[in-house]
């Protein structure tokens, strides 16, 4: 019987801090989205909350319901 990581293992492992790594930028750049969205403030709580709260499923709900387009430019 063999002890110590074996090439799986630490397959496993990066693959899993892989995992780790994309979802914490995905939650970093939502709440950095939601304190520059044109929201106001209570709505950017509410906001904050819900990423903070639930990391993974907020930030992918801010993405696809949240994001608010830019106003028009009047210049045009």
């Amino acid at each position: 019987m063999t002890t110590g990581l074996g090439g799986w293992h630490i397959l496993f492992v990066l693959l899993w801090l892989a995992i780790f790594a994309g979802a914490l930028t995905l939650w970093i750049i939502a709440l950095t989205q939601i304190s520059r969205s044109l929201l106001d403030a209570t709505a950017k709580a509410i906001w904050v909350l819900i990423v903070v709260v639930a990391p993974f499923l907020g930030a992918l709900a801010w993405f696809f319901i949240g994001v608010q387009q830019a106003p028009p430019n009047p210049r045009r």
